[in-house]
């Protein structure tokens, strides 16, 4: 009985063990034929198949890249960067999270390129230095996220250098005229000075009838 029941034993586990390599199996032979349609640019099919992978293994940070450079090949930037958050919160390897930094770099770059305005390129633009100096983080060799990383730099100082890219200083608004007939005490003034002038005409016409005497 004893050997029976460890002969139950090791097919019972042989089993699960055979089932669990013919998933990991199928999980990267679905990986391996997206590569493939990816290099033919069939990128639905590759999409299709990455997806597959992760049917079988939600936590394949692989199928999660893969899928995420499907997207970013399509222009579909949003999904490709939810793919990358999901790599980067999966994925241990210094090198495939390099990769990853470095994909979202360009991302960013490329949205900066296509900005309306200076403001958003700016943000774009601080936005991929951040992601190229995680790539480099990750693994310093990285010299496309290090030459990109520089370009981005050099493009954003160029931008808020620009005089054209600054605001306009605040206009003056011009204060208008006084009004001086309403002023009482500029009134005041101009009677006493009136007054004055009348007191000094009438004393040289005393002095000249004086002369006359």
């Amino acid at each position: 009985m004893k050997h029976l029941y460890s002969l139950l034993f090791f097919l019972v586990w042989g089993m699960l063990f055979s089932g669990k390599l013919c998933a990991q199996n199928a999980e990267w032979q679905y990986i391996k034929d997206g590569n493939k349609l990816f290099r033919l640019k069939q990128f639905n099919a590759a999409e299709a198949s990455y997806k597959k992978a992760l049917k079988v293994n939600s936590a394949n940070a692989r199928a999660y890249y893969d899928l995420g450079n499907v997207y970013m090949a399509q222009g579909r930037d949003s999904l490709a960067m939810a793919q990358y958050d999901e790599t980067l919160r999966l994925e241990r390897n210094p090198m495939s999270r390099s990769m990853t930094y470095h994909n979202r770099g360009v991302i960013a770059q490329s949205r900066a390129a296509a900005a309306k305005t200076e403001g958003v390129k700016q943000n774009l633009l601080r936005e991929a230095i951040k992601e190229y100096k995680g790539a480099l983080r990750e693994n310093p060799q990285a010299q496309n996220s290090r030459y990109n990383l520089a370009l981005c730099q050099k493009q954003l100082r160029e931008s808020e250098q620009d005089p054209q890219n600054q605001p306009p200083p605040p206009s003056k608004q011009q204060e208008p005229n006084p009004q001086p007939q309403n002023n009482p005490l500029i009134n005041y003034a101009r009677q006493a000075e009136r007054k004055a002038r009348e007191k000094i005409n009438q004393n040289k016409h005393q002095k000249s009838l004086d002369k006359n005497w």
